[in-house]
């Protein structure tokens, strides 16, 4: 009786590790969607800055110490760390009619899929 009691005490334990494992994953991966777009939001604010000349960042360095002067567009050098300790991805890609637009993202491999935090590129149409 008392191995009965143990093994089911350790089987509920289990499940609450990977249940807790579970929601901390999820947890990471809303912070990198919010992060992506907070990013974003910098990255659109660094653009109508009247210094700027209506540019993006060339970089996220940038962002942090702008090359025309002023205060940083992020809170601190940590913003452009996702939650698995990796910098954001960042590009500006020209959009149909020209205009570029910015891209953030965070990958991470699991259980051999990519996925994607953010806003990824679309990939370039195949001929």
């Amino acid at each position: 009786m008392r191995q009965l009691c143990v093994a089911v005490v350790v089987t509920v334990a289990a499940a609450c590790l990977a249940r807790g494992q579970d929601d901390a994953e999820k947890a990471k991966a809303e912070k990198a969607e919010r992060n992506a777009k907070f990013l974003l939001a910098a990255c659109e604010a660094y653009y109508v800055y009247p210094l700027s000349g209506n540019t993006y960042p060339r970089t996220f360095d940038d962002l942090l110490k702008p090359s025309f002067g002023g205060a940083s567009f992020l809170r601190d050098p940590t913003d452009i760390i996702d939650p698995w300790g990796k910098q954001y991805k960042y590009q500006i890609v020209p959009q149909a009619d020209g205009t570029p637009a910015p891209y953030i993202w965070s990958e991470r491999e699991v259980g051999g899929k990519t996925l994607v935090y953010g806003k990824k590129p679309p990939e370039p149409k195949k001929k």
